[in-house]
């Protein structure tokens, strides 16, 4: 089970409200280095990060929900 839940939001391109994933395509993902940090200062307070980037994992909002809950 995790303790913390570290985020990296999607980028906001929205057509409809609906994030247009084709953008992701021509994008460089730069690993949310600050999540990076803290998670890894937390993981040595005891506490069980799991990031989620979702730039990374191309993610909707709604696949975000769905970790949250």
């Amino acid at each position: 089970m995790t303790d913390l839940l570290l985020i990296s939001p999607p980028y906001s391109f929205k057509r409809d409200n609906i994030i247009n994933l084709d953008v992701y395509s021509n994008l460089d993902i730069i690993p949310p280095l600050s999540l990076l940090y803290l998670g890894t200062v937390c993981q040595s307070k005891g506490y069980r990060v799991k990031i989620l980037d979702s730039s990374a994992e191309m993610c909707y909002v709604k696949d975000i929900l769905k970790e949250i809950n």
